[in-house]
């Protein structure tokens, strides 16, 4: 699998806060941990030449290789600090496939997703069922970038 061939601006996080504010009575089943220090956080694909979309879980174990993963806590301090989200990421859904959550009304897997509303709200925080498609409108966020 090869990194993403566009070439897209970073960010970094500021003003760490701990645990969850979206979904605390979800079971987080994996999660890297809290944000640590003001990471920067960039953009990859995971999808393969030919493949338009793949299933959440597919996505995931690609993640994993790829490394560096960020997690809800990511997610959630990006959606606090919004105005530093580059402009050229407003075309994605971003992934922080570093956290997965089990809801309990359905007992599925979900990883927390960013995007950017129609309705002039700015970013919503959304989770995404890993039994779902992830086609080639979804990032994956990475530390380090």
């Amino acid at each position: 699998m090869e990194a993403t061939t566009q070439q897209l601006p970073t960010v970094v996080l500021h003003q760490p806060k701990p645990g969850f504010k979206h979904n605390p009575e979800w079971e987080t089943t994996e999660d890297i941990g809290s944000v640590v220090g003001e990471p920067t956080l960039g953009l990859d694909e995971f999808l393969k030449d030919g493949e338009s979309y793949v299933v959440g879980t597919t996505m995931v174990e690609r993640a994993k290789v790829l490394g560096n993963l960020a997690g809800q806590s990511h997610a959630e301090r990006l959606l606090d600090n919004q105005q530093d989200i580059p402009v050229e990421w407003r075309q994605f859904v971003l992934v922080f496939a570093g956290t997965i959550r089990r809801c309990p009304s359905d007992n599925d897997l979900y990883v927390a997703c960013l995007y950017g509303s129609d309705d002039g709200r700015g970013w919503v925080l959304g989770f995404g069922w890993l039994d779902g498609r992830f086609d080639g409108r979804y990032r994956l966020v990475r530390l380090g970038k």
